[in-house]
């Protein structure tokens, strides 16, 4: 996992150094929920209120059952384990124009991003073979955001922000298990059965779940350069 975390932030830094190579500004997401991310930042001299904007994401293996509202992965996904890598370009626009702004400024975004997902679903003891338990799927999209910039000592910036994205998906899940008793609605914490009904629809809306429309909670700290 170190290997390949050393290596996805070295491809990400250099393919940005021409990029951002002056007036740049540098976000890392709060590690949160086993995150890593970084986001970049450059105005755009032709137009003063507006800027570039790429990201790129990096969810480490995980093991619990449920997770609720992922930063920058947001999704409410019921698995086992779940790895997810995610880069994104984009556009923000600001209120106020980069050369008045004090330390406060709101604005909006769009950008694309596209990503990579692989989770694995807990079987519950009933010995379903790994590869009908594994979903994997390349994910690509449009996303919204709108959020607040605060500058601290002109150099330090929190951005707390909200997005919506749609999310399509590449993938086949005809290999995922159909087995009833892995889709049994149970209880989130011990797993104990609720509802032995409706398997089918709830195997459908949970290998669909994260994609289609999902919303995305951002927090960033950063640095002005």
């Amino acid at each position: 996992m170190k290997t390949n975390l050393l290596l996805f932030c070295a491809i990400f830094f250099l393919i940005h150094i021409a990029i951002y190579a002056q007036r740049a500004e540098v976000s890392v997401g709060v590690p949160v929920f086993n995150n890593v991310y970084v986001h970049f930042e450059k105005p755009i001299s032709k137009w003063k209120n507006v800027s570039f904007t790429s990201s790129a994401a990096y969810k480490f293996h995980a093991d619990n059952d449920i997770r609720f509202g992922e930063l920058f992965f947001s999704s409410v996904i019921k698995s086992n384990s779940i790895r997810r890598t995610k880069f994104d370009v984009g556009l923000r626009a600001y209120l106020v124009k980069f050369d008045r702004q004090k330390w406060l400024n709101m604005y909006v975004g769009a950008s694309f991003l596209v990503g990579k997902m692989s989770r694995e679903f807990n079987d519950y003891r009933l010995n379903i073979p790994k590869d009908s338990l594994t979903q994997k799927a390349i994910y690509f999209g449009p996303e919204f955001t709108s959020g607040v910039k605060i500058v601290i000592l002109k150099k330090i910036t929190i951005t707390p922000a909200l997005g919506l994205a749609y999310l399509f998906k590449s993938v086949n899940s005809e290999n995922i298990s159909k087995k009833e008793e892995l889709w049994y609605a149970r209880d989130w914490f011990d797993g104990e059965i609720l509802n032995r009904n409706n398997t089918e629809s709830r195997r459908t809306n949970v290998i669909n779940l994260g994609f289609g429309w999902t919303p995305n909670i951002y927090l960033n700290i950063g640095y002005k350069f």
